[in-house]
């Protein structure tokens, strides 16, 4: 995979995704949460910084961008362990805080008039961790197999 064609595949899959979020007649800012971002996102991807670090993060990446057949085989390993992991994190942290979510909704079950927003922020989260997945993590680690497979 290229940089190019990665960052295509980004492009598409968000415009695809506010589209979508148009033609079902909602507006952007309904989708807009920064609090639930650094949750599910942000915050794993410290954790997982804890274990690789952003060096060899950038280097997992220059590999898997390496043309087909030129990359480093032990470090398209590296990097295939690295997603792995990294998506196993996503969707651990994707639960916790909706469970956590999910808590205080009911907690304030009595107040009706803020149901309707906090299952609206409760599904964020899961949102947000399955964009990513599907438009930087699987994408990445797809072509780290590919790579290592050539």
């Amino acid at each position: 995979m290229t940089k190019l064609r990665f960052y295509i595949n980004m492009v598409f899959l968000l415009v695809l995704t506010v589209l979508s979020i148009f033609f079902t007649g909602n507006s952007l800012t309904l989708y807009i949460d920064t609090i639930s971002f650094i949750l599910a996102i942000i915050l794993p991807y410290i954790i997982i910084s804890f274990i690789y670090t952003p060096k060899e993060q950038m280097r997992f990446k220059g590999e898997i961008f390496k043309p087909a057949g030129l990359g480093d085989k032990k470090e398209l390993s590296k990097a295939l362990l690295y997603f792995k992991s990294f998506k196993k994190l996503l969707l651990a942290s994707a639960v916790v805080w909706t469970i956590v979510g999910f808590i205080g909704i009911m907690a304030n079950l009595e107040d009706r008039e803020s149901l309707g927003p906090n299952f609206g922020v409760l599904i964020i989260v899961p949102l947000y961790v399955s964009l990513f997945i599907l438009m930087v993590v699987e994408p990445l680690r797809a072509s780290a197999e590919k790579n290592l497979n050539e």
